[in-house]
């Protein structure tokens, strides 16, 4: 769409220009997309695309402006419109209804019923279910396709949707939210279940089939293909409904998932004759349902006696205590029941059988198997078989039974010998009666005591030593239990009388002869006894010592039997103690090695006796003991003397004599130093260990002996080490390093050590002119309880002044002439390879400063000048050498004189600077000379002794003037200094610097580096372990 706006014109027929803007709710004015200015000819226009616009009014505004800005101002509305879709009058949806039933598939193509005259709108398609007036979602069973117009039924369960019809609406609407709709329903059918194949039939079964099989599930149908529920019920005579789970006999297969298999089990073998009607009801998932009832007739047959079958109707005999069996067989049958078989004795009131008689009615046999107690019995019997529903068959037998005599087996109850060492004894006297019948026996048994001719009779109850046992429930259990412990030598007689109740009596006799046989000693059971003077004698007789076959408790006695060769007092102290009887007791007296030899005799209850010897020693002390106190390890240095008196009070002797004492190994595994003595006279133990001991422990022990040559044993140990770390135990040390200094335990990069070879190694970096001090911890791990010793040291690395290395040789030149000398570079050597300046100076101190007519090059060390026109002048010049850091030589004796370069220390602010100079100190602690000696739980060194700080005031030699800055002095033979310079300005703000002087004479001259670090790590007892043992 395009709008022309040549509309405008100019009085002055200028050109104009043209512009636009559009016109917000708000007022705001802006331009946008759709909307462009457009310029054809002499033709000006605004082109508007209206593609995606809805109905809508939209205010524009035109400006046209001259060349001198002049303008004039239209303001116009566009009014859109967007068409609405709207239903095809020809489409048939609208209203229409489609009818579906359950079993059928189901997809309709709706298609599109609406018309859109805008072709350039997207349109979109829903499909909603109306109720009660409200749209919702579209039923779970049902789809839609958007894309091709479908109406689909989904898959799922349907059996809970019955007959329903679905009011549907179907609604377009376009990118403008205009919409139309038209609705359309859909009829849901369902169907009643059906009884097919004539339904379920009558029947009539016998018992004996056991199990009928109603399948009723194949006689209905569904044709809506839903699964049918199924409710059985049995009909009772007034026709009311009965669940048939009430009734045990009755299975109800429900578990099939196709309904056409369900069945029901009627168990028949618990059935007599009956009738039972059942009624059926298969119900769909919308309760349409449909019934069927039938009946189940069920008839039982009557047991009967087999045609040809033996039967057992007569009189049979038996004889008590003799085996009786009658097979009465299996003369019965039922065809359709498990019947029971009964035998029933007809005497009886309650039917039940002599309790003597066994029926086993699965395999038909009737026995005897108890003793009777009556002399003779009859009874009647009835065979029977009955079935479940009390029908029955029958027959009737006579048993008669008969009691014999008892009588002896053999030749009756032999005569017994045996030995009271057996302790006990049973005589089964009832092995040798039988009863013919097994009849219960009367028992009647009588010891006789046999004098002569006279006998006379006790009751076993009257005899302690035999115990009849006779309470047994079969009389060939009858027997006797002797005790035969107590008893010595004899013989005795019994006598037996034996009666059925029902026959004459039976009578034996026995007899038992008994032997008695002595105890016997246990050689070497009775030990010999060690004792000492003034102790109590307490020694018991074992047990065991004497062995008796029935006693075990014996009377004791004993003699001396080398009484002839002792004197009475050495053993009249020894007796036997009365209560006990078995225990040799007595109190020792002051007796010394005494040997007496005792003979014990021990008598059983019969007055047999047996004899056993033992050994009384008689001791006259006991070996020293040592005191509780332990003596300390003894710590010695190789080099060193050792020295130690052995103390008395170290042992306690009982009889308190006089203790000898000497020194030897703790064992064989020992080796007695040869450097160590002892003097028993002074008790001392001395020597000096060598020097070339490492370390090494020496496990001794002190030996008190008394007079009788008794010892008592105190260990101790001897320890000596020359190495940083030592375990006493002799484990290899694991060594490891750290950093102590700055942030980190990491060593400097430069710097590694060596834990195989215990080292330390590396190049020393520049560290320019500052001391720098490194400080270290080495550790030593035993690698048993995870203890470990620690040794702490540092490393300082400083600045080394130059060395003089050639002397200068005096030069001479003539008045008023040119002079030129430059020190030769090969006069100064710096250790640590910084160049060499020079400085200058006049021995003279008074005139330190060199000539006005001399110049001096401190770089280039070139002396030169017009010598003054004298007749004779000699000039000591010292020359010093020094290096960048200020570190400077001297030689002793000589005048020196040197001024701090005014530019070397500069205040930012110009302040005046005050001067001061002392010897310098480091903040560390100095080096201190380290003892540590390490065990395997940590023991660190001694306590650190805070060090006294080293005077700070300058060498006596030495001045310094502040003003001037200059130091002057003779220096004496005092080594190597180290000088501070310390510049203070007005606010008290600070600036240091450090120099060294060396001295060249001296003893302690200026050492290279890694002399100075082995020097000082000498001076802590630590590279000095590199050659002993263990570091």
């Amino acid at each position: 769409m395009s709008n022309d706006i040549t509309s405008f014109t100019d009085p002055n027929n200028e050109d104009l220009e043209f512009s636009y803007y559009y016109i917000e709710d708000n007022g705001d004015k802006i331009l946008v997309n759709w909307i462009t200015l457009q310029e054809s000819g002499d033709r000006i226009y605004l082109d508007l695309n209206l593609e995606g616009l809805c109905s809508e009014t939209h205010t524009l505004e035109v400006n046209a402006t001259d060349k001198c800005k002049n303008s004039v101002i239209q303001t116009f509305e566009i009014n859109i419109v967007n068409d609405e879709p709207i239903v095809d009058p020809s489409n048939l949806l609208a209203g229409s209804t489609y009818t579906w039933e359950k079993n059928q598939e189901f997809s309709h193509i709706i298609g599109n019923p609406f018309i859109d005259d805008e072709s350039d709108d997207e349109l979109t398609f829903v499909l909603n279910q109306v109720v009660d007036g409200t749209l919702e979602d579209l039923p779970y069973i049902m789809s839609f396709e958007q894309e091709t117009f479908t109406l689909k039924w989904n898959t799922y369960d349907l059996s809970d949707i019955c007959d329903e019809v679905f009011h549907l609406r179907y609604t377009v609407s376009d990118r403008c939210g205009q919409s139309a709709s038209v609705d359309f329903y859909v009829d849901f059918q369902t169907k009643q279940p059906i009884i097919i194949d004539g339904g379920i039939q009558d029947d009539t079964v016998s018992t004996e089939q056991v199990t009928y099989r109603v399948e009723y599930g194949k006689k209905f149908n569904d044709e809506d293909q839903e699964t049918l529920t199924f409710d059985i019920y049995l009909l009772d005579d007034t026709n009311e409904e009965e669940t048939i789970d009430n009734y045990h006999w009755i299975t109800n297969i429900v578990e099939k998932e196709n309904y056409q298999e369900r069945y029901m089990d009627l168990n028949l073998n618990e059935q007599c004759d009956d009738v039972h009607n059942f009624i059926v009801y298969a119900k769909d998932g919308c309760n349409m349902q449909v019934r069927e009832t039938f009946a189940i007739t069920v008839v039982n047959n009557d047991p009967y006696i087999i045609d040809g079958a033996s039967l057992k109707n007569g009189l049979y005999t038996g004889y008590y205590g003799q085996e009786f069996t009658l097979e009465l067989g299996n003369v019965f049958a039922d065809d359709d029941d498990d019947s029971v078989l009964t035998l029933t004795n007809l005497n009886s009131d309650d039917g039940s059988l002599p309790y003597y008689l066994n029926w086993d009615n699965t395999t038909f046999t009737l026995q005897a198997n108890e003793l009777m107690n009556s002399c003779e019995e009859t009874y009647t019997l009835e065979y029977k078989l009955t079935d479940r529903c009390e029908q029955s068959v029958s027959h009737q037998l006579t048993l008669n039974f008969i009691n014999q005599e008892p009588e002896l087996i053999g030749q009756g109850v032999p005569d017994y010998t045996t030995e009271a060492s057996k302790i006990t004894m049973t005589i089964d006297y009832g092995q040798f009666f039988n009863d013919p019948d097994d009849s219960e026996l009367n028992w009647e048994i009588l010891k006789l005591n046999k004098s002569g001719d006279t006998v006379t009779n006790e009751t076993i109850d009257e005899t302690y030593w035999i115990t009849d046992m006779n309470d047994e429930e079969t009389y060939d259990k009858y027997y006797l239990d002797v005790t035969l412990s107590e008893q010595c030598d004899g013989v005795h007689y019994f006598h037996i009388t034996v009666n059925d109740g029902c026959n004459e009596a039976l009578v034996d006799e026995f007899s038992l002869t008994i032997t008695n046989d002595a105890p016997t000693y246990n050689e070497g059971v009775l030990e010999n006894q060690i004792i000492f003077s003034d102790e109590i004698l307490n020694y018991q007789i074992p047990s065991n010592a004497f062995v008796d076959d029935i006693d075990t408790s014996f009377a004791y006695s004993f003699t001396v039997t080398n009484a002839d060769v002792l004197e009475e007092t050495d053993y009249n102290w020894i007796s036997l103690d009365a209560t006990t009887g078995d225990t040799f007791v007595g109190s020792v007296p002051e007796l010394c090695d005494v040997e007496i030899e005792i003979e014990v005799t021990a008598e059983d209850s019969c007055t047999h006796t047996a004899t056993g010897s033992f050994k009384i020693t008689i001791k006259d002390t006991e070996a020293p003991i040592p005191s509780d106190e332990d003596i300390e390890t003894q710590f010695v240095a190789p080099g060193e003397y050792f020295e130690m008196t052995l103390l008395n009070e170290w042992f306690v002797d009982p009889e308190q004599r006089e203790l000898t004492l000497t020194v030897e190994c703790i064992d064989e595994t020992c080796n007695y130093p040869e450097w160590l003595s002892y003097d028993p006279e002074s008790q001392l133990l001395s020597g000096t260990v060598p020097d070339d001991v490492c370390s090494e422990t020496w496990c001794l022990q002190i030996v008190a002996e008394d007079p009788c040559h008794n010892k008592g044993y105190k260990p101790f140990s001897i320890h000596s080490h020359n190495n940083t770390f030592d375990d006493y135990e002799g484990n290899t040390l694991t060594y490891s390093a750290i950093r102590l200094t700055q942030n980190t335990e990491e060593l400097p990069d430069w710097l590694s050590f060596n834990p195989d070879t215990r080292t330390f190694s590396g190049t020393v970096p520049e560290f320019r002119c500052k001391r720098h001090v490194i400080e270290l911890r080495v550790f030593a791990d035993d690698g048993c309880s995870g203890q470990e010793a620690y040794s702490d040291f540092m490393i300082i690395i400083k600045n080394a002044a130059p060395e003089l290395i050639n002397e200068l040789e005096d030069q001479e030149e003539h008045g008023n002439h040119w002079f030129v000398f430059q020190i030769p570079p090969q006069t100064f050597a710096d250790p640590d390879n910084d160049e060499v300046k020079y400085h200058l100076t006049i021995a003279d101190m008074q005139e330190p400063n060199i000539p006005d007519w001399l110049e001096f090059d401190e770089t280039t060390g070139i002396m030169q000048g017009i010598t003054p026109d004298v007749c004779s002048r000699t000039y000591h010049f010292i020359v010093s050498g020094y290096d960048q850091c200020g570190s400077m030589w001297l030689e002793s004796g000589d005048p020196w004189t040197y001024q701090i370069p005014e530019e070397s220390i500069v205040d930012p602010l110009n302040d005046e600077l005050t001067f001061t100079a002392q010897l310098y100190v480091p903040d560390q602690s100095p080096e201190q000379p380290l003892q540590l000696l390490a065990e395997d739980d940590n023991q660190e060194s001694d306590e650190n002794v805070e060090p006294t700080p080293e005077s700070t005031l300058l060498p006596s030699w030495l001045e310094f003037d502040p003003q001037t800055r200059t130091f002057t002095g003779e220096p004496d033979c005092n080594g190597v200094y180290e000088i501070e310079i310390i510049a203070t300005d007005k606010c008290g703000n600070q600036a240091r610097d450090i120099f060294t002087l060396s001295v060249s004479d001296c003893e302690q001259h200026s050492p290279d580096y890694m002399t100075d670090i082995l020097t000082w790590c000498s001076a802590l007892g630590l590279l000095s372990q590199f050659f002993c043992g263990n570091f």
